[in-house]
């Protein structure tokens, strides 16, 4: 599957055409992420949805089957390395 497109794979997302509240709630909880977590590990582009979501700095909904603080936390331990990596260069 060639998903060279930025959008490209959302069209064989598990989630296409469900309920955007599911992977949206107002408030996060380990209820609130079970269903759409479950969905997005049957994923097959469930790697390419989180990509999307790091890149673009999204801070809501799920993507890739993390929530918004499980992103985050991605997101601070990739400027960890990153920092890591340029002083040892």
């Amino acid at each position: 599957m060639n998903l060279r497109h930025a959008e490209q794979w959302r069209q064989y997302a598990a989630c296409k055409g469900m309920d955007t509240a599911l992977f949206f709630p107002e408030h996060w909880s380990k209820e609130a992420a079970a269903a759409p977590r479950a969905i997005c590990h049957r994923c097959p582009v469930r790697i390419a949805c989180l990509d999307y979501a790091l890149a673009h700095n999204d801070t809501d909904g799920m993507f890739g089957g993390k929530t918004p603080s499980q992103r985050r936390r991605i997101r601070q331990v990739n400027i960890t390395n990153n920092r890591k990596e340029s002083t040892v260069s």
